[in-house]
């Protein structure tokens, strides 16, 4: 039974687990399943059929429970405790009946049930079964949840009316502490949904965290996110209603493209997130980083495209409505759109185009690291009691490429990243040392003072980049750029203009040679001269 259940259980019930770390636990909770009790003298229970002084421990003879839900409709009618008696007797459900239902069995001979009765319970339970995923808490990984797939085995010999899925969660913290009664810092569901309403609860529920690693519901989180949905329905409602915002039409422009590219790639990434009911990437792709993108495209047009608002409107409330339904709903019957939003279709799977995404990313950072660079080159001159006056000149410089020790140590930290990708920046040191570019310092013949700063060289070269990785990804340490970051610049400069709040005249983007003045493939520099 044993083996049959690990067996099984490894080919079916991975069907989903959704983390590996639970899976872990159900493996060894198959094993150590012998040692717990399977029958007790008080409590609940049903009684061994050959000692009525025992009770079967009442949560291993439980575990199928939710066949039952199936049919119960049939059996306790409108009361469940009973009260009002059902269409069957509790005496005519024996043995013979349960297998009929549950397991096709024929109808039994001098049924009290008739056959056209029993046929429809059976047509419920194989309408509903098998539980396509159950919710529960990581408590009930080394009981409950594994009995239940022991005694499913027990019962059918089909796979596939095993439980499909199991999804398992921690516990609740409110605000970084634990949920107590005794120290208040306690909420019911319906005391949240008061004071945030359903919305807003569900936004921050599903912001506090998956797996099972307990998770923090923040109310500012709630409080926060009234005000942004509040923010997004007056500008959906001044584009859509009010025709307040102007719109243009015709060809797509580089920043409409961009914004279309980063649209698909939020409609992607939510789509996987919820498959795999990981909600809070779910709320980070379909709220968090499409109104970012929303919100950098608006300020950085002179005009917006009217047929890509559009489009943003429509997928940004489909995606965002399986966590904040009410909002997302009310917002699609408001702008004339068709139907329920709970019936409209996922939106189209269009391509992300990775030369498009990365310009994108790269266009952020490089606004944000420019207006850093701006604003601290302003704060000197205030400090210096300087003219508060507009630089006469604003350069960005791009790299023109690697030099050859800097693509060796990129080509080492790639192979340290595909080994050791969920822990790469604890990794990559042991081998850095080892490479012959620090070796070969011992042996070079250089001095001291002149080896070591040859060592910082090399080693903050290296920090920088393994860093990039894990904000970026692998591809922060690619040698090959996907696209000519001086071309790209060049043709964007009117938005640099707008994102740093410079006349774009005077914004200079050249690029430069590989070793000059600290510029790096996907990390330019920035120069600022002011007249005085």
């Amino acid at each position: 039974w044993q083996s049959q259940t690990s067996g099984q259980y490894q080919r079916r019930v991975h069907g989903e687990l959704y983390n590996p770390r639970v899976r872990v636990r159900f493996e060894t909770a198959v094993g150590w399943l012998k040692e717990w009790a399977c029958s007790r003298r008080m409590g609940l229970g049903t009684f061994l059929p050959w000692d009525k002084k025992w009770v079967i421990e009442a949560l291993s003879d439980s575990t199928i429970y939710w066949a039952y839900y199936t049919v119960c409709h049939k059996l306790q009618s409108a009361a469940l405790d009973g009260s009002i008696p059902g269409l069957i007797k509790p005496e005519d459900m024996n043995d013979a009946v349960w297998e009929y239902i549950f397991r096709r069995g024929s109808y039994p001979k001098g049924c009290a049930v008739s056959e056209s009765l029993l046929k429809e319970l059976r047509e419920e339970f194989e309408y509903w079964y098998p539980m396509d995923v159950r919710v529960s808490g990581k408590d009930l990984i080394g009981n409950h949840l594994t009995m239940a797939i022991y005694n499913h085995v027990a019962i059918w010999d089909d796979a596939k009316m095993w439980p499909q899925s199991y999804f398992c969660n921690g516990h609740t913290m409110l605000n970084n502490e634990k949920m107590s009664k005794s120290t208040g810092n306690f909420r019911t569901l319906e005391d949240a949904c008061v004071m945030f309403s359903a919305d807003a609860t569900r936004l921050a529920l599903a912001d506090a965290g998956d797996g099972i690693e307990d998770a923090n519901f923040v109310e500012n989180v709630a409080n926060k996110n009234i005000l942004n949905m509040t923010t997004e329905e007056r500008w959906m409602t001044s584009v859509c209603l009010d025709k307040s915002v102007p719109l243009r039409s015709g060809p797509y422009n580089n920043l409409d493209l961009l914004f279309a590219n980063a649209i698909s790639r939020c409609v992607h990434e939510a789509d996987r997130a919820y498959s795999k009911m990981k909600y809070r990437d779910a709320l980070l792709a379909a709220w968090f980083q499409l109104q970012n993108a929303k919100k950098f495209y608006v300020d950085k047009s002179k005009i917006i495209h009217g047929e890509l608002t559009d489009r943003f409107i429509e997928e940004q409330l489909i995606i965002f409505s399986p966590i904040c339904t009410h909002f997302c709903e009310s917002m699609w019957q408001r702008l004339g759109k068709p139907g329920l939003i709970v019936n409209a279709r996922w939106p189209e799977a269009r391509p992300v185009d990775p030369v498009l995404s990365s310009q994108y990313t790269y266009l952020l950072d490089l606004c944000r690291d420019a207006r850093k660079k701006l604003d601290s080159e302003k704060d000197a001159r205030q400090r210096a009691k300087l003219p508060d006056t507009s630089p006469v000149s604003f350069e960005i410089l791009v790299s023109g490429g690697y030099l050859d020790w800097q693509e060796e140590i990129l080509g080492l930290l790639v192979g340290v990243f595909k080994k050791n990708k969920d822990n790469f920046i604890n990794n990559w040191r042991k081998p850095f040392m080892k490479h012959q570019l620090i070796t070969s310092i011992k042996k070079s013949g250089l001095s001291k003072k002149d080896s070591k700063k040859r060592m910082n060289e090399l080693m903050s070269f290296a920090q920088y980049m393994a860093q990039a990785a894990v904000d970026r990804g692998e591809s922060a340490l690619a040698i090959k750029t996907l696209f000519d970051e001086e071309v790209f610049l060049k043709d964007m400069v009117e938005v640099l203009g707008q994102a740093l709040g410079l006349d774009p005249r005077v914004l200079v983007i050249r690029k430069v040679s590989k070793s000059d003045r600290g510029a790096k493939p996907m990390a330019p520099v920035f120069a600022c001269t002011w007249s005085t």
